[in-house]
């Protein structure tokens, strides 16, 4: 994968996107990061041996390929965030007046 080979495969994802009203992502921003992850040994193109070694090849696959597995990537803070409230919702005991009530 190069910058060029990213970008094409992002092109239809970031459309899909677009018609879920969601924000626009620049596809800049997608190279950056997908490179970040990965950290090729060749810094201008990622192989499928790179994928393999970083141990997030998939989320990479699923990034450029999965409208919904890349929005729920690009929101996985937002969504921990409302797990963990929910979790913490779920498990509050009552007070001790509600208990003693």
């Amino acid at each position: 994968l190069d910058l060029f080979t990213i970008k094409y495969f992002f092109r239809e994802v970031r459309y899909r996107l677009g018609e879920m009203n969601a924000d626009d992502v620049d596809p800049c921003d997608i190279c950056d990061e997908i490179f970040d992850m990965v950290k090729p040994c060749n810094s201008v193109r990622i192989t499928l041996k790179d994928l393999k070694r970083c141990n997030v090849g998939g989320i990479v696959v699923t990034m450029l390929t999965d409208t919904t597995g890349f929005w729920e990537y690009d929101n996985r803070e937002n969504i921990i965030a409302a797990e963990e409230r929910e979790t913490e919702n779920d498990t509050e005991e009552p007070c001790p007046a509600e208990a003693h009530g």
